[in-house]
């Protein structure tokens, strides 16, 4: 895997996090609480599987599009993952 792929890689990675934001931020219109740096978080935290930002990101409860959405989103942050750190580390030359 040369610096491209990785460069594509981490391209997709912040399309996945910024569509993962609105997604949250949509859902959790119902919560004052709620900030944009913190659905980025939580968006970033369920997308890569190699980082843990907050445990409180995996005790909110979503439901309906938004929970199949993050479903997928996970399984998508596996799939990068995999290609990140196969890159970075030469391991796919």
């Amino acid at each position: 895997m040369n610096d491209q792929q990785v460069d594509l890689a981490l391209l997709w990675v912040l399309v996945f996090t910024t569509l993962g934001t609105l997604v949250h931020q949509r859902a959790a219109l119902a919560s004052p609480h709620t900030s944009w740096h913190g659905s980025i978080a939580y968006s970033l935290d369920h997308l890569l599987p190699i980082v843990r930002l907050s445990d409180r990101h995996y005790e909110e409860e979503l439901r309906g599009l938004a929970l199949s959405y993050f479903q997928l989103h996970r399984l998508i942050g596996f799939v990068l993952s995999t290609y990140l750190v196969a890159g970075i580390t030469g391991l796919a030359n």
